[in-house]
């Protein structure tokens, strides 16, 4: 199974496991179309990304014992404006265009960076 695959899979086992209606491991495997070790094994690497999953016996679901999510996706975060001036040393650089006329008469234009 390719880490895509496996992925896709974490995130159903994922959205599941929040509605606390895995099933046992046989179930489970059944609705994601997966083998019972796959399961197992998929339920591992969440364990040790950091998911607090356990199973409950009485209602045959896993669940998570904390209120989170799990995300696998690259999210591009976008700086704002205080992030920005952090970056570049709290200097906000603009560059403006400025023309004059000289007493000849010529237009100068200059370029400055503030």
């Amino acid at each position: 199974m390719s880490i895509l695959e496996q992925t896709e899979k974490i995130e159903y086992l994922d959205y599941y496991i929040k509605l606390k209606a895995t099933g046992n491991a046989e179930n489970l495997s059944k609705k994601l179309n997966i083998s019972v070790q796959t399961i197992y094994r998929l339920i591992g690497i969440m364990r040790e990304l950091g998911c607090p999953i356990s199973y409950c016996k009485t209602q045959q679901t896993y669940y998570y014992e904390k209120k989170g999510s799990i995300c696998l996706k690259f999210q591009e975060e976008k700086l704002n404006n205080t992030q920005l001036e952090k970056i570049i040393g709290g200097k906000r650089i603009t560059t403006k265009k400025l023309l004059t006329l000289s007493n000849s008469g010529s237009l100068n234009c200059y370029v400055c960076n503030i």
